[in-house]
């Protein structure tokens, strides 16, 4: 945080202040300082707005949102990253698509919006399919399978999370392995 109190931040492009407040966002949405990530995040949306840098800007705004969700702020979350998925989709950033779509789907989850959740979780998992990493696979099957069970198919959701697992015994020892025996 000194660092970003410092001259230097001033001369650097707004490409840069914005990457630059980007990944302090990320680094505070880690430590748990949601008030933290959100400030940064709204000054790496200023600051890419300014670069006229679609990516940055859409990164910026997924972290906006997750900090919002993490509020409770549901109505500015959803609107923020109902905003960013389209860029995201358009750059072709599976990652961060998969992150937008399963924060825009816990907000709905939260709201009760058990359609449009299961929607967005499906689109997540398909962003998650694409990527083919073991683990953000092991992790959206568990919310497919949480979808299921708060719809009423408890079968399918139990295969969910069952199949969640499976791919995860195949990897070994991974940050995801929880998601399934929860």
């Amino acid at each position: 945080e000194q660092v970003l109190a410092a001259e230097s931040v001033a001369r650097l492009s707004a490409q840069g202040r914005a990457a630059l407040y980007d990944a302090l966002a990320e680094l505070y949405l880690v430590s748990g300082r949601s008030r933290d990530q959100l400030a940064a995040a709204e000054q790496a949306t200023r600051e890419a707005l300014l670069a006229q840098d679609a990516h940055l800007l859409s990164q910026a705004r997924m972290c906006r949102g997750t900090a919002l969700l993490l509020l409770g702020r549901l109505t500015e979350a959803a609107s923020v990253l109902e905003e960013a998925i389209p860029a995201i989709e358009q750059a072709g950033d599976l990652r961060d698509l998969a992150s937008a779509l399963n924060n825009l789907a816990l907000v709905y989850q939260a709201r009760g919006a058990f359609d449009q959740y299961q929607q967005a979780v499906e689109r997540a998992w398909m962003a998650a399919l694409q990527l083919g990493d073991p683990a953000l696979l092991a992790v959206m099957g568990c919310n497919r399978g949480d979808a299921s069970y708060l719809t009423g198919a408890w079968d399918v959701a139990r295969a969910h999370y069952e199949r969640a697992a499976e791919v995860l015994r195949s990897v070994g020892p991974s940050w995801a392995a929880p998601y399934p025996v929860l």
